[in-house]
């Protein structure tokens, strides 16, 4: 007699008892457990970056630019021993709403409409417009803006008009521009 397993009935396969049987089926679901997990964290990896991507608007300015400071607190001691202590704090100025700002754009392009078309954008994305105009012909589309309205001119940059120049206005202003604009925007070639 043998101790292993006997074939029973004509060759079916041996019967697994014991703990070699156990341990297999333990390992096999611990693997599917840890792909199963491993699969799960991939996925919310892969969520969490295009969730950033959609929600995140970016910052204006340059990584550390201190732009928004925190409360600064100073406190000094007099000779009889009071304390006395101030606080002030330096917010960063908030972005004018769009139906605050008027908006020129003036075509330095020598394209047909393409001042027009960028006017009606800004339209409809709540600006207050002037009639677009043509102006001397420009290299590279410049957006100035009058004192002020730096933070508008870098939302406007940012939302319609990227890779153009950042620029506050010149002295005399671009020919053509209306005096009324707090930015005015110079499309060129």
């Amino acid at each position: 007699m043998s101790d292993g397993p006997t074939p029973r009935g004509g060759g079916s396969p041996p019967r697994r008892d014991g703990p070699d049987h156990e341990r297999s089926g333990y390992m096999q679901a611990v693997t599917t457990r840890g792909a199963r997990g491993a699969i799960v964290i991939a996925l919310a990896v892969v969520v969490g970056v295009v969730l950033l991507q959609v929600v995140d608007k970016g910052n204006t300015g340059a990584v550390g630019d201190q732009s928004a400071r925190s409360a600064a607190t100073s406190t000094s001691t007099t000779a009889a021993g009071s304390t006395s202590s101030s606080s002030g704090t330096t917010a960063p100025a908030a972005v004018r709403p769009a139906g605050q700002i008027t908006v020129q754009v003036l075509n330095g392009s020598g394209k047909s409409g393409v001042a027009s078309a960028l006017t009606q954008q800004l339209k409809q994305g709540g600006y207050n417009t002037l009639t677009a105009k043509d102006t001397a012909r420009v290299t590279g589309t410049v957006v100035y803006y009058q004192p002020g309205f730096d933070r508008e001119a870098a939302a406007i940059v940012t939302t319609l008009v990227s890779g153009s120049q950042l620029k506050p206005m010149p002295t005399p202003p671009p020919q053509n521009a209306d005096s009324s604009a707090n930015i005015v925007i110079v499309i060129g070639t």
